[in-house]
Formats: C-alpha cells, sequence, structure tokens
C-alpha cells in the first residue's frame, strides 16, 4: 500500500511519483513494492534474532506492521514503553518486553 510505496521511494532517495511511472499499473508497483520491503524486513529482524516467519510465537515480543513512514524508535519506545527495534523502511517494528505479562 502507500507505506511500502513511500518507503520504497525514500529508500532510493526519490518520490514515490519518481519511482512508480504513473503509465505502470499501479497494482503492480505497489505488490512489486510491499514484496521487496517484506523480504527485506524478514531479513533485518532475522539477523537480530527474531523469526517473525516461524508458527512458534514469542511470550514477549509483539510485531507491529503498517507503521506510518515517519515512525521512529523513540516515539515507538514512547508509545509502548519499551524497547522497540525499528526495520529500515520504518513500516514494521518488533517490540520487546522483559516479561511475557506486559506483552
Amino acid at each position: 500500500g502507500e507505506a511500502s510505496t513511500a518507503a520504497a521511494a525514500r529508500r532510493l532517495g526519490a518520490t514515490a511519483s519518481e519511482v512508480f511511472d504513473a503509465r505502470d499499473d499501479p497494482a503492480v508497483a505497489h505488490t512489486l513494492a510491499e514484496a521487496s520491503l517484506q523480504r527485506e524486513t524478514l531479513d533485518f529482524f532475522a539477523a537480530h534474532g527474531y523469526d517473525v516467519s516461524s508458527s512458534a510465537k514469542s511470550k514477549t515480543a509483539i510485531l507491529v506492521k503498517n507503521l506510518p513512514p515517519d515512525a521512529s524508535s523513540r516515539d515507538l519506545e514512547t508509545l509502548f514503553q519499551t524497547d522497540v527495534r525499528l526495520a529500515p523502511h520504518a513500516a514494521a517494528a518488533i517490540v520487546e518486553y522483559d516479561e511475557p505479562a506486559a506483552a
């Protein structure tokens, strides 16, 4: 959607209209952007010890998705009052609590 398009454009240092030509099929452009960002997010979280594609569920971590493009770790840490691992494109984050009851 819109968040993934904005994140893909920001990563490339361009505007969404520069990245995705209006003459192209917008649905295809959005799908490609989302797939690329999803792979990048899975790889980022895996590199930091989180297997979000696994069927095993964490008792202390929460995956937060569809964040606004301008989301920041500081804002999320204030909101959730705990440590946050924000994906590079800022559309998803892992919120990590010390105790399962807090999650």
